[in-house]
């Protein structure tokens, strides 16, 4: 036979007890009172302190190694210019045929170029048509690469007329190696011609500015 009770309390709705009379070994079931005492939300808690940082952490490891970047335009260290010049006063240089005066360079270089300038009084004296030529020798030989670097002066009269002029010879050469190069001014006479007096430097100034040039701007 089951017997059901119902107990009621304030803040409960029903708990069933039941039994079993002619079963008396039978297990009585548990009281459920999860219904009893209702879960109600409290008010919202206050922000907690915030926490002291942590320690730095270990160094991470070294990457993995890029590729090789590709090739400067220069390989050299840097540097300024290299220039020199050399520079005369009252040259009075009576040479007919023959080198004038030289300068001495030391080129960086295999693959640079060399520019060259000479400026100073240049003249031709004759009784007759006459004509010199000043040019620029490098280790003793005249540039090759790409072509002389010369300059010439004409006279065409019977009158000895001395006449000194501002000149100037230059020019660029290249296919010089590096090392000590050997400049020099040379005056001789121009094809076709076998005589004249000719003069540099006189009473004045002359220089000699020898300068290397990197190949990319080559002419």
């Amino acid at each position: 036979m089951l017997l059901e009770v119902c107990v009621l309390w304030t803040f409960c709705t029903a708990v069933t007890i039941a039994a079993t009379a002619d079963q008396p070994g039978s297990e009585r079931p548990k009281p459920d009172f999860s219904n009893m005492y209702p879960v109600v939300a409290g008010p919202p808690g206050t922000s907690g302190v915030p926490g002291i940082p942590g320690n730095p952490g270990m160094p991470g490891r070294d990457g993995v190694k890029g590729e090789k970047g590709d090739a400067g335009t220069c390989g050299c260290a840097g540097r300024g210019r290299n220039i020199k010049q050399c520079s005369w006063k009252e040259l009075n240089s009576g040479t007919d045929s023959g080198r004038i005066a030289g300068c001495t360079f030391n080129k960086n270089r295999d693959d640079s170029t060399v520019m060259v300038l000479f400026n100073g009084a240049m003249r031709v004296k004759s009784g007759a048509a006459a004509c010199k030529r000043w040019f620029f020798t490098f280790n003793g030989a005249e540039c090759t690469d790409p072509m002389s670097i010369e300059a010439m002066v004409y006279m065409d009269t019977e009158l000895s007329i001395n006449i000194h002029r501002a000149g100037t010879v230059q020019g660029l050469c290249s296919g010089i190696g590096r090392g000590v190069v050997d400049v020099a001014l040379w005056v001789e006479d121009c094809e076709g011609y076998s005589n004249g007096d000719s003069a540099t430097g006189w009473n004045s100034v002359s220089r000699l500015i020898i300068e290397e040039i990197e190949t990319s701007v080559n002419p």
